[in-house]
């Protein structure tokens, strides 16, 4: 089974979403019986047989059923004999726009996913605004790659570090692994990501200058936080803010957050 039409290819999203982990392509398309479907051709294969191995487990999961873009089938990619995943819902990045109760119930859904996960032994990985997606037509959310899926006993390995440096949590930035706080801590940048209009005030440093980790730090857990982060983002929003990352950086850098504390300060 292949898309019966490619409608368009979205290489910026992805690209920024996959630095770790080499490049994907997406295209959107119809289905020979008309269904609306996203076809994903991964870099190599072995990225390919990774993310089908994920998506047949969380498929026997009934809890993620809804919550996650599942595999359908596996097809062709013209004729260069190239596979590519064909999965579906299809779902859509969050507008910047979206009315701030509607993102922060997103964010709620996403947290819960994280849980859900963690209750499987398993962390996502790459939690970054480019993977956290909704439904088209409702406030549902979707979360899609699922190529970093990853153990809880993988994810604590030191220098064990996958993800979108511009959400990483700050134990993942300085190689110290991955923990469902640093999940949350990703959501958290996601939110501000999303409010700020698509800005993360440390863009433009690069993941392999060490300084990253610094620049995350320095911003997060000082009044820099009131310049960089608060300015750019609705006064409505400042409260809440402000007790998130209290929550992940006061009095010392927290690695032990739920999902249900999270979501208990997601309010405004």
């Amino acid at each position: 089974m292949r898309p019966a039409a490619k409608v368009f290819q979205n290489l910026s999203a992805h690209d920024s979403a996959n630095m770790l982990n080499g490049k994907v392509t997406v295209f959107s398309g119809t289905l020979s019986d008309g269904q609306q479907t996203i076809a994903k051709l991964p870099a190599t294969e072995a990225y390919l047989d990774r993310e089908v191995e994920n998506l047949k487990r969380i498929a026997r999961w009934p809890e993620l059923q809804n919550c996650v873009v599942l595999l359908r089938d596996i097809g062709r990619y013209d004729n260069q004999g190239l596979r590519m995943l064909i999965l579906q819902p299809v779902g859509c990045l969050i507008p910047y726009k979206i009315e701030i109760n509607a993102l922060l119930d997103l964010m709620k859904q996403c947290a819960g996913i994280v849980g859900q996960l963690a209750a499987r032994g398993f962390l996502h990985g790459d939690l970054s605004y480019y993977n956290l997606l909704k439904h088209q037509d409702t406030n549902d959310a979707l979360l899609v790659d699922m190529q970093t899926l990853m153990t809880l006993a993988q994810a604590v390995e030191t220098g064990f570090t996958t993800g979108t440096p511009l959400f990483m949590g700050w134990n993942v930035i300085r190689n110290k692994g991955h923990l469902v706080s640093t999940e949350l801590e990703s959501l958290f940048y996601v939110l501000i990501f999303v409010l700020a209009g698509g800005i993360l005030p440390w863009r433009h440093t690069p993941f392999e200058d060490h300084n990253l980790a610094a620049t995350v730090f320095g911003i997060m857990a000082s009044d820099e936080f009131s310049a960089r982060v608060l300015k750019r983002v609705p006064g409505v929003c400042h409260d809440m803010l402000n007790r998130l990352r209290r929550l992940f950086f006061f009095p010392d850098y927290a690695t032990d957050v739920t999902p249900k504390r999270f979501i208990s300060e997601l309010h405004l």
